[in-house]
């Protein structure tokens, strides 16, 4: 019984489901355990885990890190619901004054991109925050 209870503990993602047992008066058992959430990196696919403790800090618009693939990501909803999206980097062309995305593709090739609205080319500038 206590090993299918703590296949199905593990398999819901709450780790450590016995950190502590000790017999307590009558021989009964005390279990604490120390749930988390594994939600997966929207870039990577790698897990990222989440203690309940971590859960209860996360406010809407934070800005978390993945370890593995260094992605910015933007908290869009909390809790139990956790949702990350990748954080979107946005300029203004200096020509046409529209807005638009800069794509991971754009980077790539460098500090210049090319406004897809009217084709401008012109070099990024990044501020510090």
């Amino acid at each position: 019984m206590f090993t299918a209870l703590y296949q199905l503990l593990t398999q819901l993602h709450v780790h450590n489901p016995v950190q502590m047992c000790s017999d307590q008066g009558m021989g009964q058992v005390e279990y604490s355990t120390v749930r988390s959430l594994i939600v997966l990196c929207p870039v990577c696919g790698e897990e990222m885990e989440f203690t309940e403790e971590d859960l209860s800090e996360i406010q809407l618009g934070d800005i978390l890190g993945c370890n593995a693939c260094e992605t910015e990501l933007e908290v869009l909803n909390t809790g139990e619901n956790l949702e990350l999206e990748p954080l979107a980097l946005y300029t203004v062309c200096p020509k046409c004054d529209k807005e638009f995305e800069i794509t991971e593709e754009m980077l790539a090739k460098g500090d210049k991109v090319s406004c897809p609205h009217c084709k401008y080319h012109f070099e990024l500038e990044f501020e510090e925050d």
